[in-house]
């Protein structure tokens, strides 16, 4: 399972928005994803932000507040578009995000992560 894929079923148990540390913390209890990075909060944040900013309204996350996420249709009203900041997070994450996001399972060359990265933001 993808982390967007447990946030969202996470968000759809809860039925409403939650900070992301709890997002992650549900998601890690749960085993609905692993990780190997020592800052999974901050790849949840990450994934969900980036999920936002590409898809825009189409997304299936909104932003309720900072850090506070919700799953569309979820009967919350979405607040308006996700500012133009970018999230903060480690290298380390931001390539586990990227190698989950567009590796599909499959290496990738060191110098493309950081590149498959800016082009995404």
């Amino acid at each position: 399972m993808s982390v967007l894929e447990a946030v969202r079923r996470v968000l759809e148990e809860e039925g409403g928005p939650l900070h992301y540390k709890e997002i992650t913390q549900r998601i890690l209890d749960q085993g609905l994803w692993r990780t190997k990075g020592l800052t999974p909060w901050d790849t949840v944040n990450a994934g969900i932000a980036v999920d936002i900013k590409r898809n825009g309204e189409q997304s299936q996350f909104y932003r309720a507040s900072p850090g506070v996420y919700g799953c569309q249709g979820d009967g919350h009203p979405a607040p308006s578009p996700e500012p133009r900041a970018a999230a903060r997070m480690s290298f380390l994450d931001a390539g586990e995000v990227v190698l989950e996001e567009y590796a599909g399972q499959e290496p990738m060359h060191y110098r493309d992560i950081p590149r498959r990265l800016w082009t995404s933001t």
